[in-house]
C-alpha cells in the first residue's frame, strides 16, 4: 500500500482527493488547454538512494471541479484536477492505475541513482488519446526510499513548464530539479516517529497491527531544496505498517512538524502539528475517537 491510497480517498497535503466513481464528475475534456505541444518533461537528474518513484499530474480546473470534486483538490486558491484519481474519466485508461494497479498514479517506476532521462507527460498512453500534455500544469513526484529502515521519503511538486525542450520543437520542460535528496538514518536534522498501539489500553495483537498505517505530510518547516534549488522537497512518509510487538515506527523523516494520518479498519484520523525532532514518540489507542490525543487527533 502506497501513501496516496487511503480507503477511498487520496490525501495530498491538506487536501483530500475523492476516488468515488461518479458519472457527473469532472473529466479531462472539461479542462481547458494551456499549450499546444506533444510532450511535457519533468527535468530530473539523480537520486541519492535507490527508490520507488510514483508520479501524478494535475491541471487547473476551476470550472470543471465546481459541480463535482471527484478527482479534484482545492489548493493555492484554485481547483486542481487529477485525472488518475477519477475512474469515471473516459480517458482514465491512460493511467498506470488502469493497467491493474490500484494506486491511482499516472506513472510508477523503480530507480537507482540515475533519472537523467526525465519523466515525460504525453498526449497518448496505453493506446488512449487523452491530451494531458496540453493541459498539465503540475506534476507530483512521490519518492519512496527502497531501504525502508534507513532511507525515508520525499515529495516534490513541479510547476512552470515553460522551457523549450531541446531537440523537440513540439515539447516543453520544467526547470531542472537537480539531485533529489532523501532523509537517512544518522543524518543531521533527521528523526522518526514511533509509539505503542493499543485498543482501550490493551496491546494490539500482531495480526491487527499489520493493518495499521501511519502517514506523514510535512509542514513548511520540513522543506528542503532539490539540488538545483528550483523546487522544494517536502517532508513525507510512505505508508508505514505497524511492527511487532504492538509498536510502530516510521522510516527516517526530516525534523519539523507534520500532519500524521493514521489508517486502521476502525477509522481514519488526522493528527496536526506533530513535531518530529530526532526520536519522537506518539502512542496510539485506536479505540478512542482522538487516539488518546485530545485537540490533536480527530477522526474523519
Amino acid at each position: 500500500m502506497r501513501l496516496r491510497r487511503v480507503i477511498g480517498v487520496l490525501a495530498i497535503g491538506a487536501g483530500i482527493l475523492l476516488l468515488t466513481v461518479n458519472a457527473n464528475a469532472a473529466i479531462t475534456s472539461q479542462v481547458p488547454t494551456v499549450r499546444s505541444v506533444d510532450q511535457v518533461v519533468v527535468t530530473t537528474s539523480s537520486l541519492d538512494a535507490p527508490a520507488q518513484v510514483n508520479f501524478d499530474i494535475g491541471m487547473q480546473a476551476d470550472a470543471a471541479c465546481a459541480t463535482d470534486s471527484t478527482g479534484c483538490i482545492f489548493t493555492g486558491g484554485h481547483w486542481q484536477y487529477f485525472p488518475c484519481g477519477n475512474e469515471s474519466d473516459p480517458v482514465y485508461g491512460g493511467c498506470v492505475s488502469a493497467q491493474g494497479d490500484d494506486s491511482h498514479y499516472y506513472k510508477e517506476f523503480s530507480a537507482t541513482s540515475d533519472i537523467s532521462h526525465g519523466i515525460s507527460i504525453d498526449n497518448t498512453n496505453y493506446g488512449v488519446l487523452h491530451h494531458w500534455a496540453l493541459r498539465v500544469d503540475r506534476a507530483d513526484l512521490e519518492v519512496y526510499g527502497a531501504d525502508k529502515t534507513n532511507v525515508g521519503d520525499a515529495r516534490v511538486i513541479v510547476t512552470g513548464f515553460s522551457v523549450p525542450l531541446e531537440g523537440d520543437p513540439d515539447g516543453v520542460r520544467s526547470a531542472a530539479l537537480g539531485n533529489i535528496n532523501l532523509p537517512k538514518t544518522g543524518d543531521a536534522h533527521t528523526g522518526r516517529l514511533a509509539g505503542y498501539v493499543t485498543y482501550n489500553g490493551t496491546p494490539l495483537p500482531d495480526s491487527d497491527l499489520t493493518r495499521l498505517h501511519v502517514n506523514l505530510f510535512g509542514d513548511t518547516d520540513t522543506y528542503h531544496k532539490t539540488g538545483s534549488g528550483a523546487f522544494d522537497e517536502e517532508g513525507f512518509g510512505g505508508a508505514t505498517n505497524g511492527t511487532s510487538p504492538n509498536y510502530y515506527s516510521t522510516g527516517p523523516a526530516w525534523n519539523g512538524h507534520y500532519t500524521v494520518t493514521v489508517i486502521y479498519p476502525l477509522g481514519i484520523w488526522d493528527c496536526t502539528n506533530i513535531a518530529i525532532q530526532g526520536g519522537s514518540r506518539m502512542d496510539l489507542d485506536v479505540a478512542m475517537s482522538d487516539l488518546g490525543h485530545p485537540g490533536v487527533c480527530t477522526r474523519r
